[in-house]
């Protein structure tokens, strides 16, 4: 048994370390979820639809009624003090077509704003991917700042080696010391990059201040489900994108206002109810019904018409011109997400390994005196530039798909 405890503890120990460092990670799905869940502008878009919701029922056209007294005839010269008095409810509605139509338009709007909703909710989801995206091009730019400072450590003591031989001159250390300094700068860069990159995930994210630590681990791969992206099966998704639909739902709300805006013509209706005393109790009933009078129409009635169609006529144009956007926005990703898998497919095969070999080959040449330091530099310049522009295609590479996933019904980075 007591061989055994100390076993059990071990175990206990690696699992409470594994979970710690689970808890310390954010993957990408993890970063999707906890926005869903903390983003303060999606909780003011929750907040919005909720308001939405309720102001549905302020389109019955139901007034509060109104609880009147009514007294007349008062004259101290006679015995009874009064005429007539009497307490009354009265009560104002639209008339009935006038509220159908103003309903059906208010839930025509809720439509229309619950597809903005589900719009910027998939938004939300390709802006974390994106900024996920820049945050591990600014770890890995960090890493190659760190090779190229270790390429610069090992040019410096080249030049040293061969300063020591007879061979160099005090221009080739100047210029040696110089790429090590400016090497040591972009690592600083880098480290800047790379904060910046951490805390615009985590605003996206809304986490709090005291879940914002310096020991969170990310990702360092992301996955894709793009095997064939097809630019036909992309366009097709834009007439079912729900900021499309959104702008289908405010024309048919807005076609709605019309008809309420044309239903005003007719009259709105009011009735009351009441019990009348003429001196001796209240002993008789009343009632009265009132229809409103459209005399002023040219200046209310027809110019709200005017107003609800131009709004009518304007959501048609709009629904037009997010399709076209749409479309556009779908073309330029499809291509730039072509040509920047054709870059990565050069790159394998071609660029990085002949730079590389390059790059080698050159400092045992540099340091058996058969080339010069210039000819060093620029082999050494060529690889991290070629190393560079390696991170920047494989980000422009997968904020294309992140695009082209916004527009389409199906994940393709995760």
């Amino acid at each position: 048994m007591n061989r055994i405890a100390p076993f059990i503890i071990l175990l206990i120990s690696i699992y409470t370390l594994s979970l710690q460092a689970q808890n310390n990670k954010i993957t990408l799905q993890r970063a999707v979820e906890t926005s869903l869940k903390n983003n303060p502008e999606l909780k003011q878009w929750e907040a919005r639809l909720e308001a939405k919701k309720q102001e549905r029922k302020f389109a019955y056209g139901i007034d509060d009624p109104e609880l009147i007294y009514f007294k007349e005839g008062i004259n101290d010269n006679t015995t009874a003090a009064f005429d007539e008095q009497r307490i009354a409810i009265s009560q104002s509605v639209d008339f009935p077509l006038k509220s159908v139509y103003k309903v059906k338009q208010s839930k025509g709007e809720y439509r229309a704003l619950e597809m903005q909703f589900l719009a910027y909710k998939r938004n939300l989801t390709a802006n974390v991917k994106r900024l996920y995206v820049d945050l591990l091009y600014a770890i890995y730019y960090q890493k190659l700042t760190n090779e190229q400072f270790s390429l610069a450590e090992n040019l410096n003591d080249a030049v040293q080696s061969r300063a020591k031989a007879g061979a160099g001159t005090g221009m080739d250390q100047l210029k040696a010391e110089i790429q090590l300094a400016r090497a040591k700068n972009d690592i600083d860069l880098a480290e800047r990059i790379l904060h910046q990159a951490r805390y615009e995930l985590f605003n996206v994210m809304g986490l709090g201040e005291n879940d914002q630590k310096y020991t969170i681990a990310f990702d360092d791969t992301l996955r894709t489900k793009n095997d064939v992206i097809d630019q036909d099966a992309a366009l097709e998704y834009t007439s079912k994108h729900p900021n499309y639909i959104a702008y289908v739902e405010k024309e048919k709300a807005a076609e709605y206002g019309v008809k309420a805006a044309k239903s005003d013509y007719l009259p709105d209706i009011s009735f009351s109810l009441y019990q009348q005393d003429y001196g001796d109790g209240y002993d008789f009933t009343g009632f009265e019904v009132g229809l409103s009078i459209p005399l002023w129409f040219a200046v209310n009635q027809h110019a709200k018409t005017q107003q609800a169609s131009a709004k009518l006529e304007e959501f048609q144009w709009r629904q037009k011109e997010v399709l076209l956007n749409m479309k556009m926005q779908i073309e330029h990703a499809w291509h730039n997400y072509e040509a920047s898998k054709q870059n990565l497919e050069r790159f394998k095969k071609v660029i990085a390994l002949k730079s590389d070999k390059l790059r080698s080959l050159t400092l045992e040449a540099y340091k058996l005196g058969e080339i010069d330091l210039l000819n060093l530099l620029n082999a050494q310049q060529l690889y991290l530039d070629t190393r560079k522009n390696y991170l920047k295609v494989l980000q422009d590479y997968y904020l294309q798909l992140i695009e082209l996933e916004k527009y389409m019904n199906k994940e393709i980075v995760y």
